[in-house]
């Protein structure tokens, strides 16, 4: 059985959607394969999995990166020796996290050792966007409720993350429950794998815009492993026809002739179109117990690369950095100090709203303390601002020159 990937109609062997046209893509080799998000879903619901708001990141480069921690080699920028544990965040004097040109998803770096087991990117839906990391918890060996996954929703900020927003902040809770009907909206979605990563015991697993580094204004989700873990990734993708757009065909070859000109990019088109709109990372020994696989291949056509490149539809025109700050302060519903630590994110990066709620009395016996104060920006991060904060004590200080 295979799914339109656009319109959702069931197709037993026709090559062609009956309802809309679209090409019906499958993996003829994984025909007994599950696939599509529907049936990812109803996984969940069959294992009383649970969902709820952890972070919203905004994404400002049109490409959304996830990280784990990686063995690297020493570096001009960052004070490791080789084979030091490097946090995801650490830049590199070689790649700067760069995509190499026609190259999907990965980077190998033998610098920084960036690879397919510890950095991904992908393109956020259409570009950028504020975009919501939702956490998945369910029972895992023997532990009664335990964080198995995440994933990230990259539909247009106005039609998933605020409405999802705005009811949280009604109920005054980020916990979904195990309902998951918001969800069905992407259930004819076509799924592939991306890779899998390893986080070391006491590591972070990052979820990003692909440019973020320290001291960056961008909101990142960061998930904490106690124990080592090994987490599947995995996209759901709208998968078109690449043929069906004849303005963007056009558009393209016009692209192509002189990226072909300039750096010898590929001028033969993708035959697929193809927008992520659900990332889904779940750890392997619990998805591995559901016996679950999603049924395409890794697209790996050098073509939607350049699609990609060229089909970044939607772009801020200021940053939305101080915009995912501040939500995200508003969804810290059981912390005083993560609530604060998103404001004084926000306010470093110029946000008045956020520089104007840090005058709330709730906040004023945490910002006297300022070694609190460094420890809150340096969650967030901020390395520069936490140090000078520590060594300097002077926080009232520090936002008095903010808000000038």
């Amino acid at each position: 059985m295979a799914f339109c990937g656009n319109c959702g109609t069931k197709a037993d062997s026709n090559k062609f959607c009956v309802n809309c046209g679209s090409q019906i893509i499958k993996d003829t080799k994984n025909k007994n394969k599950s696939s599509n998000f529907g049936q990812f879903l109803d996984m969940f619901e069959n294992s009383f999995a649970s969902i709820g708001i952890n972070t919203l990141v905004n994404i400002e480069s049109g490409e959304i990166s996830v990280r784990a921690p990686r063995r690297t080699k020493a570096g001009k920028s960052y004070p490791l020796k080789s084979g030091d544990l490097a946090h995801p965040l650490t830049d590199c004097d070689e790649c700067q996290g760069q995509a190499t040109q026609g190259v999907l998803y990965f980077i190998n770096c033998e610098s920084c050792m960036r690879s397919p087991e510890n950095y991904f990117w992908i393109k956020s839906g259409q570009g950028d966007g504020v975009y919501t990391v939702l956490e998945i918890w369910a029972a895992r060996k023997g532990k009664a409720f335990d964080r198995v996954g995440m994933m990230v929703i990259l539909a247009p900020t106005a039609e998933f993350t605020q409405p999802i927003v705005d009811e949280a902040m009604k109920n005054g809770t980020n916990n979904l429950g195990n309902s998951f009907d918001r969800l069905r909206i992407f259930d004819s979605l076509e799924g592939f794998p991306i890779t899998s990563m390893n986080v070391s015991v006491n590591g972070q697993l990052y979820i990003t815009d692909s440019s973020t580094g320290f001291n960056s204004g961008n909101s990142s989700y960061s998930a904490f492993f106690p124990e080592e873990a090994t987490l599947n990734f995995y996209a759901f993708a709208e998968i078109l026809p690449a043929d069906q757009n004849a303005s963007f065909q056009e558009e393209r070859a016009a692209v192509m002739k002189r990226m072909t000109e300039k750096f010898g990019a590929s001028s033969k088109p993708s035959e697929i179109s193809m927008i992520p709109r659900v990332i889904v990372g779940l750890t392997q020994d619990w998805v591995q117990g559901k016996r679950f696989e999603v049924g395409l291949s890794r697209p790996d056509d050098e073509g939607i690369f350049w699609d990609w490149l060229i089909g970044h539809q939607d772009s801020h025109i200021e940053l939305e950095t101080g915009t995912a700050a501040w939500f995200n302060s508003k969804l810290r519903f059981d912390s005083v100090e993560n609530e604060l630590s998103f404001l004084l994110l926000g306010a470093a990066h110029g946000d008045q709203d956020c520089l104007k709620a840090l005058k709330s009395p709730r906040f004023a016996s945490i910002l006297d303390d300022s070694e609190e104060v460094a420890v809150l920006l340096l969650e967030r991060d901020q390395i520069l601002i936490g140090n000078q904060i520590y060594e300097s004590g002077d926080v009232k200080g520090w936002l008095k020159k903010l808000d000038s």
